[in-house]
């Protein structure tokens, strides 16, 4: 595959690693104190710290979009809480006509439930399990944009051709009935610094 036909990268060409470091940059220290805040009622004065994250890619139900949805365990909660949102390309994996404008990040309800009786079963969006929504999260547009830029390399036509290999583990999603993968799972007693430092 030759790299310089490409304006951008393709989704499905995200590296395990590359969608852990998207989770990272996404779920920082003010959007952990968000979601701790909209339990306030359920847990008062409830702590942002976590003791438990797992990062899965779910299939999207399309050929141009796989969901990523974020379990987090939260100290002093007895339940896990659930974040995510929807990765899509405007062309399908594998499309030799991929442009600047083709990759979009956001909300898995909103970008589902405005087709449901049309398109998708009714509940299709919520049938993802996700209780806290990225429409929710607070995203800083400029350092989103620097992050698909500078750490993806997502619109450079000058990048190395490993960039454009395909994740495997993404393109088998919805086949032969694989509907989902575990990215990372992490807690505090086997992985004690990694969570302290994602609870940060």
């Amino acid at each position: 595959m030759e790299a310089v036909k490409y304006y951008s990268r393709d989704i499905f060409t995200l590296t395990n690693e590359e969608i852990i470091k998207l989770v990272d940059m996404i779920l920082v220290n003010y959007n952990l104190d968000r979601i701790a805040h909209s339990l306030y009622q359920e847990r008062p004065s409830l702590s942002r710290e976590i003791n438990y994250r797992k990062i899965e890619a779910i299939n999207g139900l399309y050929e141009f979009a796989y969901v990523i949805k974020v379990t987090l365990g939260f100290e002093d909660l007895g339940r896990k809480i659930t974040t995510g949102f929807v990765l899509s390309n405007e062309g399908a994996p594998g499309d030799n006509e991929i442009y600047e404008g083709d990759f979009y990040i956001g909300s898995v309800l909103g970008f589902y439930q405005p087709f449901e009786h049309v398109v998708h079963l009714n509940g299709t969006g919520k049938g993802f399990g996700i209780d806290f929504d990225y429409s929710h999260l607070i995203v800083y547009t400029k350092r989103l944009y620097q992050f698909f830029n500078d750490t993806l390399r997502l619109w450079s036509s000058n990048l190395s051709p490993d960039k454009y290999q395909y994740n495997q583990h993404l393109l088998d999603l919805g086949k032969e009935n694989i509907q989902e993968y575990v990215i990372e799972e992490v807690d505090n007693i086997n992985q004690p610094e990694r969570i302290a430092a994602i609870s940060k």
